[in-house]
C-alpha cells in the first residue's frame, strides 16, 4: 500500500466516527421525513403562535449551548496486552444537536413567512444527506487538500457560505449523475 501523506488512518476514523452518525441521522431523518410528521404532532399540540416561536428559539438556543458546552464524549478502552496502549476516541453530540437546530431554525423561517429562506432551506433539506456525506470527505479526511479551497474567502461568514455552496453544488451534481444512472438501469433492464 503506498503512503500517502494527507491520509491517516487514525485520523480517517476519528473523522467516521465524528461525521458518519451525523452523517446517518440526516439520512433518517430525510428518508422517514421526521421533519414533517414532527410537524404534524406539534400542530396536533397548536399552542399559540408566539409561544411555538419562543419554545423553538428556546430549543435552538439549548442546541447551540450544549453544542458549545457539552459537545462530545471521550470513550476509553482499556489497556490492550499485545500493544500495551489504551485507545480512545471520541463521540460527537452533532447527531443530536443538528437536527434540533434544523427543526427550529426553519420552523422559525416558515412561521414569519420568509418565502426565500424557506425554499432555500427546502432545496437544502432535499439534497442534505448527500451534503453532509460530502463535506466529511472534503472536509474530514482530506482536510489538506481541501481546506486552501474552503478558506478562501477569509472570512468565516463567508467560509461557511461558501463551503455550503461547494457542498451543494456537488450533492446537485452527484444527484442529476444518480438519477441518469438510475434512468439507464431502468432503461436496460425493464424496457
Amino acid at each position: 500500500m503506498h503512503y500517502i501523506p494527507f491520509l491517516n488512518v487514525r485520523s480517517i476514523i476519528q473523522n467516521l466516527i465524528d461525521c458518519f452518525p451525523v452523517t446517518l441521522v440526516g439520512i433518517i431523518f430525510a428518508r422517514y421525513r421526521l421533519f414533517e410528521r414532527f410537524q404534524r404532532k406539534a400542530t396536533k399540540f397548536h399552542p399559540q403562535k408566539y409561544i411555538r416561536v419562543f419554545l423553538w428559539l428556546l430549543f435552538a438556543t439549548l442546541a447551540c449551548l450544549g453544542r458549545w458546552t457539552l459537545n462530545g464524549l471521550t470513550v476509553m478502552m482499556p489497556i490492550f496486552p499485545l500493544i500495551q496502549k489504551s485507545i480512545s476516541f471520541d463521540i460527537s453530540f452533532d447527531s443530536i444537536y443538528s437536527p434540533i437546530f434544523l427543526y427550529t431554525v426553519s420552523n422559525i423561517c416558515s412561521t414569519r413567512r420568509i418565502p426565500f429562506m424557506h425554499s432555500l432551506l427546502r432545496r437544502l433539506g432535499k439534497l442534505s444527506p448527500l451534503m453532509w456525506f460530502l463535506s466529511c470527505g472534503f472536509f474530514g479526511n482530506c482536510q489538506k487538500l481541501f481546506k486552501p479551497v474552503l478558506y478562501f474567502p477569509r472570512n468565516p461568514i463567508l467560509v461557511l457560505l461558501w463551503g455550503i455552496l461547494i457542498c451543494y453544488v456537488m450533492a446537485f451534481l452527484l444527484d442529476k449523475i444518480d438519477d441518469m444512472v438510475i434512468n439507464v438501469k431502468n432503461n436496460l433492464l425493464f424496457d
